[in-house]
């Protein structure tokens, strides 16, 4: 359903009235995925209902979190070496 405030505001009548139509023209005329198709996808988000992405992501987020902090924790041993004048980036 399209009303006044899709449009832009200097358009007249005639103009508002060709792109409403057009608009209805294409909804009517928008193509429908195959029942083979939907019934496949049916099949599948109901068989992978056990697996939440949320949980995924979330998992994902933990291998990040202890993936940043492990190279900082490296990166901080780095700079302690170097600090204490051994290693490749040693004052002595």
């Amino acid at each position: 359903m399209i009303d006044d405030r899709d449009f832009e505001a200097g358009m007249s009548a005639g103009e508002r009235e060709a792109l409403g139509d057009l608009a209805d023209r294409l909804e009517r005329g928008r193509p429908l995925p195959d029942a083979v198709f939907r019934g496949e996808l049916r099949r599948q988000l109901v068989s992978d209902e056990g697996r939440s992405p949320v949980g995924l992501l979330a998992t994902r987020w933990r291998v990040l979190a202890v993936t940043y902090s492990g190279l900082g924790a490296v990166l901080l041993v780095v700079a302690g070496v170097g600090l204490a004048g051994i290693g490749p980036f040693g004052t002595g």
